[in-house]
């Protein structure tokens, strides 16, 4: 596939699990209002939900991929461990598995992503 930025037209956040003390011992995590979340970054990003082919390829790869979110290359993002971040896109919570730079050309990454439905953090 060829990677044109012209297709990136949704707005995404990507936030960081940074998990703050609640102070009895236990961690805070509520996705709804990213208490004990930092965001990052927002970018403009091309979110691919996987169906067919590569939705079969995942399954039999036994990865839980259900979709590829696209950006411009950001050299900061990779200073993170991709299993701590997390994607807010309308509404959608996108656990983060693992970042690809495309073909190492530095010009796009690939985030290869889960949908998380729960309401903690998984």
């Amino acid at each position: 596939m060829n990677y044109d930025p012209s297709q990136l037209k949704n707005r995404i956040k990507i936030y960081e699990f940074c998990g703050k003390s609640d102070g009895a011992g236990g961690v805070v995590d509520n996705w709804s209002t990213k208490d004990g979340y930092n965001l990052i970054i927002s970018r403009w990003s091309c979110v691919i939900p996987l169906s067919g082919k590569y939705l079969y390829e995942a399954k039999m790869a036994q990865e839980e991929i259900t979709h590829d979110v696209i950006i411009r290359f950001n050299k900061m993002l990779l200073k993170y461990s991709a299993k701590k971040l997390y994607i807010d896109y309308n509404d959608l919570k996108l656990s983060v598995d693992y970042i690809i730079d495309i073909k190492n050309e530095h010009k796009f990454l690939k985030m290869r992503c889960t949908v998380r439905n729960d309401k903690n953090r998984c």
